[in-house]
């Protein structure tokens, strides 16, 4: 259907792109913020919108915006909870149940925080799968007697624990939380085009399995800790982290760490495996220890078409060595069109296609 801009474009094909009206892809799309999984706008009626100087008693509309800890609490809830750009600072940690996403406007990042004396700022509640899109989450401090509760988004155990919770990480901005950017147990992890920086854990995940796509773990103790779960770990980075990059305790079979870039770690991939086989494919691992990947408790690893080195020699990262310290890999570097063919992706960690010569690269990105 053509159209000359969205109000030509019937509510299933709601935005006009380039004379033609076709579904949402992307919330800042949307008028409303919100673009739903079915690739309509969610209307504004179904969006509980927050704002820094909101009151607590508004009823959470665009034009009457609440307080980001009342339109969690919202009765009846609302699916989509808006945070309105600005700096939010919460006195408690917040508690999502249910099917909820938690949206930053389009612009830059609103930050959510939290004030002492420490915890989670995020929490999400069994039965739950909740989603956290472009937010800048930092800040969480342990509270006093607890050495691990200072999580920007937290999934705690109780010994009553039964309901399954998926988390949902997107286009995020996760940064200096004690304990860890995410860390959850017993909860399905999916993340991508996230960055968790200067955190205890960059992620930390306990008995359950995750999806970690497109994402950068930097400056943590430790990168990617992934606990007794199945494990997927594609298209990223993991560069100077003071620990290791990846720390996987791996119980089952499945797991597998394709297409990333670890470099300048304390250390590299330490796999923790009682006679299951991990993969580790295509994948550049470098300054990162004297032993780039390392297995223990019987199990074993296949590093099909990957790159490990204790240097840099011939990798030629843009810039390694100096700020912005930058991973991307640029012309003449050995990775290039180095890949297996037998394990295969079809994007790279900035959303580019693979491949983009004679075949795919090693390492998180391909050579544009």
């Amino acid at each position: 259907m053509s159209c000359r801009d969205a109000n030509d474009c019937p509510a299933d094909m709601p935005v006009c792109d380039v004379g033609t009206c076709r579904q949402c892809t992307e919330n800042a799309e949307c008028s409303s913020g919100a673009c739903a999984s079915d690739g309509t706008c969610v209307p504004e009626s179904e969006i509980a919108f927050a704002d820094p100087n909101g009151t607590p008693t508004a009823d959470c509309t665009r034009l009457s915006p609440c307080t980001l800890k009342s339109a969690v609490a919202l009765v009846p809830p609302r699916g989509v909870i808006e945070l309105l750009p600005g700096a939010y600072i919460s006195d408690s940690d917040l508690k999502l149940s249910g099917l909820r996403r938690v949206i930053g406007a389009a612009g830059t990042r609103p930050s959510v925080t939290r004030a002492a004396p420490g915890g989670p700022i995020f929490q999400v509640e069994v039965f739950s799968d909740v989603s956290f899109e472009h937010l800048e989450i930092f800040g969480a401090t342990n509270s006093p007697g607890n050495t691990d509760d200072g999580r920007g988004v937290s999934s705690p155990y109780t010994n009553n624990d039964l309901g399954s919770r998926t988390v949902r990480i997107d286009d995020d901005y996760i940064h200096d939380n004690a304990y860890a950017g995410i860390g959850t147990n017993k909860a399905t992890v999916v993340a991508t085009r996230s960055t968790f920086e200067n955190n205890g854990a960059g992620v930390f995940i306990s008995d359950a399995n995750a999806t970690i796509d497109r994402c950068t773990a930097s400056g943590n103790v430790t990168g990617y800790n992934l606990d007794a779960g199945i494990f997927a770990v594609t298209n990223s980075f993991a560069v100077r982290n003071a620990g290791q990059a990846i720390e996987a305790y791996v119980e089952q079979p499945g797991t597998h760490i394709d297409f990333v870039t670890l470099a300048d770690n304390g250390g590299g991939i330490h796999i923790q495996a009682a006679s299951v086989a991990v993969r580790v494919a295509n994948s550049i691992v470098a300054r990162s220890g004297t032993t780039p990947v390392r297995v223990d408790g019987g199990g074993s690893v296949a590093t099909t078409g990957s790159i490990l080195t204790i240097d840099a020699a011939g990798l030629n990262f843009r810039s390694p060595d100096v700020a912005p310290f930058d991973y991307h890999i640029t012309a003449g570097s050995v990775a290039i069109d180095a890949a297996d063919p037998s394990v295969t992706s079809n994007h790279d960690v900035d959303g580019g296609s693979r491949p983009m010569g004679a075949a795919m690269d090693v390492g998180a990105d391909e050579l544009k």
